[in-house]
């Protein structure tokens, strides 16, 4: 059975409350107030049962349990709206001054896709 509609909706994906978009490519930093990226999603079609942020030298591999982990919760409730905010720091960007692809996946709690 295939999902008709979007897992999961992103509200607002914003470094210094500048908005981004999937996809884009935006200059983060260690200094305030560029070292915060803020997340607001809404699972769309029921609970989540995983769901994880990852970050990955843009040369690196990337995919689910690939990278850095910088964010992760289970259990995330259908149909409201969440919030996270990933450090722009040392341990989240290991690897120094560079590209860098910040990645998020979810497992749905309906069908495991």
């Amino acid at each position: 059975m295939a999902l008709v509609t979007p897992l999961i909706s992103y509200d607002s994906i914003m470094i210094a409350g500048a908005d981004i978009t999937l996809g884009e490519t935006v200059t983060a930093s260690f200094n305030p107030p560029y070292n915060r990226i803020d997340v607001k999603f809404t699972p769309t079609n029921g609970e989540i049962e995983y769901y994880e942020a990852r970050i990955t030298p843009e040369s690196a591999v990337w995919d689910i349990g690939c990278g850095q982990l910088a964010y992760w919760d289970t259990n995330v409730a259908g149909n409201r709206q969440h919030s996270f905010s990933i450090a722009v720091n040392s341990t989240n960007f290991s690897h120094g001054d560079g590209v860098y692809r910040v990645s998020f996946h979810a497992r749905s709690a309906i069908d495991g896709s």
